[in-house]
C-alpha cells in the first residue's frame, strides 16, 4: 500500500531485507543472508562445507524450484509449501556460499 517499501541492512557479510508496513509503521524481517564462515545453522552447517555435508544434515533439503530462485541451490523447510521459514543453501563448485533465512508471509 501506499508508504510501503522494502528495504536492506548489511553489516560485515550478515545482511537483513525487511518489508516496511507503513500503515502500521512496522518492519518485518523478509529475509537475513550470510556468506561469513563464522555463522552457522541450529544443524552446524556453514559457508564453506559441502553439498553432501547439507544433504546428510539436512537429508529433506529439495532441488526442486523453490519461489522463482535461480542458481544452484538447495531448500530445506519444515513444510513442502515452503510458506513460513526456510533455509536456501546456495553452492559453487559443491561448496554452500551463502546461506540464506527466508520467511515466506503466510
Amino acid at each position: 500500500s501506499d508508504g510501503d517499501y522494502w528495504v536492506r541492512f548489511s553489516f560485515r557479510e550478515l545482511n537483513a531485507i525487511c518489508y516496511h508496513d507503513a500503515s502500521q509503521s512496522l518492519d518485518t524481517i523478509y529475509s537475513i543472508d550470510t556468506t561469513r564462515t563464522d555463522v552457522q545453522t541450529q544443524k552446524g552447517i556453514r559457508v564453506g562445507q559441502t553439498r553432501a555435508q547439507v544433504e546428510k544434515t539436512y537429508p529433506d533439503a529439495r532441488n526442486r524450484p523453490f519461489w522463482g530462485y535461480t542458481g544452484d541451490y538447495l531448500w530445506w523447510s519444515r513444510n513442502e509449501s515452503a510458506m513460513g521459514a526456510s533455509i536456501v543453501f546456495w553452492f559453487d563448485d559443491d561448496r554452500v556460499v551463502k546461506i540464506e533465512l527466508v520467511h515466506y508471509f503466510k
